[in-house]
């Protein structure tokens, strides 16, 4: 892969009917929680991961975690922790406070919850 190539694998995808609201505040069918892999070639600065990328139109919450967060056997060489940045609809990898090298393989998994992006499921 080169340096910010990802690859989404989506391993489970449950429909909430009947739940969830706009960004109004008005009740919404369509909500969807999409699990998932990660596997990407990390990019200094971030790498771009949008809502359709997971399987929805938009992500109202998302968790990353490294699959492997600790690089060495001594864990007081530091652990990488994953964020997403909503407004750069993008996710940043770091290693104690200094982000990971452009170049690095990364995987991570994801639990995204948000407004389906497939029809709404009727029962």
């Amino acid at each position: 892969m080169a340096n910010g190539d990802i690859d989404v694998k989506i391993r489970f995808r449950s429909f909430l009917p009947g739940s969830g609201f706009d960004s109004s505040g008005n009740a919404r069918q369509g909500k969807t929680n999409v699990r998932g892999r990660i596997e990407a070639t990390y990019l200094k600065g971030g790498v771009a991961l949008t809502p359709q990328d997971v399987g929805l139109n938009t992500i109202d919450d998302l968790t990353l975690t490294c699959e492997e967060p600790f690089t060495s056997p001594d864990p007081a060489a530091g652990w990488r922790m994953a964020g997403y940045s909503r407004s750069a609809r993008q996710f940043y990898v770091v290693q104690e406070t200094i982000e990971v090298a452009s170049g690095s393989a990364v995987n991570l998994t994801f639990d995204a919850f948000g407004d389906s992006g497939h029809d709404v499921e009727l029962l």
